[in-house]
């Protein structure tokens, strides 16, 4: 089976990732794929990767009640947020933008249906 890359689908992976830290850094790897919307083993290969690139530092708990790890984006991991950012958000605007010229096409060919949803 050929393996098709999506670079695009897994920056906005690694982008929803490093959100998702930002906002709750103790999260757990099956947080992690619950927010993905990935496998827990897909979850793990990620925070992986990112942790050997330098974007993510896996920090252990002092204290011994307290279990699991906190993941610190650091400053590359930062850029790399922002950078992805930037991706996601020109991707959606093009998405949005495809999507209203669909809709207007639509709504030429329909007119009389979309004239009864807008009554």
């Amino acid at each position: 089976m050929l393996n098709r890359r999506n670079p695009a689908k897994e920056d906005d992976l690694d982008f929803a990732l490093l959100r998702a830290l930002g906002k709750n850094p103790r999260l757990s790897q099956r947080g992690i794929a619950k927010v993905l919307g990935v496998s827990l083993g897909g979850a793990h290969t990620r925070l992986n990767r990112l942790v050997k690139d330098g974007a993510l530092a896996v920090e252990q708990g002092q204290n011994p009640a307290v279990v699991g790890v906190t993941y610190a984006l650091t400053s590359q991991g930062e850029i790399l947020k922002a950078t992805l950012a930037t991706g996601f958000i020109d991707r959606t605007r093009a998405e949005i933008e495809r999507l209203q010229t669909e809709l207007d096409g639509l709504e030429q060919d329909f007119p009389e249906t979309f004239s009864a949803s807008m009554a």
